[in-house]
Order: structure tokens, then C-alpha cells, then sequence
């Protein structure tokens, strides 16, 4: 089963949540998607007060559920 790294950054100021970075990538694994996201967030800059980020593993077969 492949996975999906979802990796994103928002900028909440304002009272708003608007996405200032986005990136994404499909891994033959979950141990290598894990390592692949926990590497990027330590790397990322996002050194403002009002910037926040998230990322996360996300399985092929869950975009088949409805």
C-alpha cells in the first residue's frame, strides 16, 4: 500500500488560517512516510508567532471510503 505525506504550514494571524506552505509526497511504506514527515517539520522555517504547522501519513486505501 502507498502513503501520502501531507506537510502544511498556515499562517493564523488575524483571526484567519490561511496556508503559506504546502508539500506532499507518495511513500511505498509508513515507516518511510514517518521519517520523510518528521524530517521536514524539523527542517522547516516557521519561525513566526502566528504560524503553525501540521503534517501527517495518510493511507491510499482511505481515500476509497465514503
Amino acid at each position: 500500500m502507498r502513503w501520502l505525506l501531507l506537510v502544511m504550514v498556515f499562517d493564523i494571524s488575524n483571526g484567519g488560517m490561511q496556508l503559506v506552505l504546502r508539500a506532499e509526497k507518495v511513500f511505498a511504506s509508513e515507516s518511510a512516510c514517518d521519517a520523510e514527515g518528521n524530517q521536514l517539520m524539523a527542517e522547516i522555517d516557521y519561525t513566526g508567532e502566528n504560524l503553525r504547522s501540521m503534517s501527517m501519513c495518510l493511507p491510499e486505501d482511505a481515500f476509497d471510503q465514503r
